[in-house]
């Protein structure tokens, strides 16, 4: 009797991680509230820090994934994640559009985040509030060697894989196609 209510418990915790792995928009892509505790103090600040090209925000992704598979894990988006991806894809945006600030970022929404081969990546959308052209050929990529330190890596064109392990597409219920 142990057994069975041991194995129905390991059942029914699978069927609730997996449950909305898949799904377009869950409570990871909620934006945090100013008062929610981990929110950046950046989010609708000005400009981030043009010391570099990469965000160090702390992710809080380096714990315990949600779901795994063939080397690839998937992990929570945090708001520290969040944060860091807004300035990674700023940082690349102001190459273009100098003038942006932080509360001109629309975004990332549908965000997904994981790790595969010792690498971060995220995927999601973002844009800038000026710019519709910033909104084509999503979802957009950034990549981090250590869940940290945030490069943005561009737009995928509708497919992740080129620039996404294809195991942690998989993984987030995504396709290759």
């Amino acid at each position: 009797m142990p057994k069975a209510m041991g194995l129905t418990a390991a059942i029914g915790l699978s069927a609730l991680v997996l449950t909305g792995c898949g799904s377009k928009k869950d409570s990871s892509d909620a934006q945090p509230s100013a008062s929610a505790p981990g929110a950046s103090s950046s989010a609708g600040a000005g400009s981030p820090s043009k010391s570099s090209g990469k965000s160090t925000g702390k992710s809080g992704g380096t714990g315990k994934g949600q779901a795994s598979g063939k080397g690839a894990t998937v992990l929570p988006v945090t708001s520290s994640v969040r944060s860091a991806l807004v300035d990674a894809y700023l940082m690349n945006a102001m190459k273009k559009h100098p003038k942006e600030k932080t509360s001109d970022v629309v975004g990332p929404s549908e965000t997904h985040y994981g790790k595969a081969g010792g690498v971060y990546y995220a995927i999601g959308e973002i844009s800038l509030k000026n710019d519709p052209a910033t909104k084509q050929d999503g979802p957009f990529v950034w990549k981090s060697p250590n869940g940290t330190d945030w490069s943005y890596e561009g737009d995928t064109g509708g497919s992740p894989c080129g620039k996404v392990p294809a195991a942690l597409v998989k993984a987030w219920g995504k396709s290759c196609g």
